[in-house]
């Protein structure tokens, strides 16, 4: 199942993504961890602080990066609690900047004006790169200098060198496929904004997942009675719930009060032993039917010889014995055969 996220930045910060647009976006999750994937080359930095300050005040929200991530979008990512970045994005800092148009006829007068504004915008570049380098310097333990120097280089870090400075808690292993309970992605609440029209409900209530039904009916997860530890974990070893770790090939695992996490592969292994179990009692029920059969059965046969009894005398009385004994032989033996199947049908539930 692919990675569902509850936020998605993407394209030019400051045109659909504003922090207006990311703030009414959040709003659904405010007691529960943001996914948020974050595939951009920036734009705004005025957005890219509000936006950063908004995820750090929400203080759980997890950045995902993809594909190209630079300048403002790697502002946006800092005010994130965990930064997981993808082994072949590729993320770039650097310096702030600003469009100079000088397509204007000027008088010698307007020189010293145009060198004054010049000097101005210098002075204010100056305190962003410094806002910026701090801003880097808090997320990686690195010095101000060195988060300038590497701004001023203005190159391409790959995944493991964003790791290694710091700017990203890990690699992405594709592994976590947690899909979200509800949220739409920035971009519609975006959209909405700019034509003046509220947003749509974001609350939506997801139906219980198919694991977490099979789980319910092992006693895990939302339906399971708790016996939990003080922090409501579960810790299931195979003293405790032998059947089920055997059935997905682990020793331990936990569930907290929201349930566990299974891996494809485990999902599949559960299921199998599902079906496996179904056929087993599918099998125990048509073994029980052939027992009441075979039971009738011995019963007619024995009235039978009871009926010969009365005509032959003795020697109908010897083939009543032995149909008697077929009789009770046979029954043993399908009693042996269905409490075999019983038992296993148990130790599978």
């Amino acid at each position: 199942m692919p990675r569902k996220y509850d936020i998605n930045i993407e394209g030019e910060i400051g045109y659909w993504i504003t922090g207006e647009s990311v703030r009414a976006a959040m709003q659904p999750y405010a007691e529960r961890e943001i996914k948020v994937r974050i595939s951009s080359l920036g734009g705004s930095l005025s957005d890219g602080l509000d936006v950063c300050t908004l995820f750090r005040a929400h203080s759980n929200v997890t950045a995902y990066l993809n594909g190209m991530v630079a300048s403002a979008a790697t502002i946006i990512a800092m005010g994130a609690r965990r930064i997981v970045m993808a082994p072949e994005a590729v993320m770039l800092v650097h310096n702030a900047s600003s469009f100079l148009f000088y397509f204007e006829r000027v008088q010698k007068e307007d020189i010293d004006d145009k060198h004054e504004e010049l000097k101005q915008l210098n002075e204010m570049l100056t305190t962003f790169d410094k806002v910026i380098a701090e801003i880097y310097s808090k997320r990686t333990g690195k010095s101000v200098e060195e988060m300038e120097k590497l701004m001023k280089e203005e190159r391409w870090l790959t995944a493991q060198e964003a790791l290694e400075y710091g700017l990203v808690d890990e690699i992405d292993n594709y592994e976590d496929t947690t899909t979200p309970e509800t949220g739409m992605t920035a971009m519609v609440t975006a959209m909405c904004n700019a034509h003046r029209l509220p947003a749509p409900p974001l609350n939506i209530v997801s139906e219980p997942t198919i694991i977490e039904r099979v789980l319910a009916k092992f006693g895990i997860g939302k339906a399971a009675n708790k016996s939990t530890t003080e922090n409501n974990c579960l810790i299931m070893d195979k003293t405790t719930h032998p059947d089920l770790l055997n059935a997905l090939g682990v020793e331990k695992m936990e569930a907290n009060e929201k349930g566990v996490m299974l891996s494809n592969a485990q999902a599949e292994m559960l299921n199998k032993a599902l079906a496996e179990a179904s056929k087993e009692k599918t099998r125990a029920e048509d073994l029980e039917k052939e027992v009441k059969e075979l039971k009738s059965t011995i019963e007619a046969m024995k009235e039978e010889a009871k009926a010969v009894a009365n005509a032959d005398g003795a020697e109908t009385g010897k083939v009543n014995d032995t149909a008697d004994n077929k009789g009770e032989d046979s029954v043993a033996k399908a009693a042996a055969v269905a409490k075999a199947q019983l038992e296993k049908i148990k130790g599978l539930l």
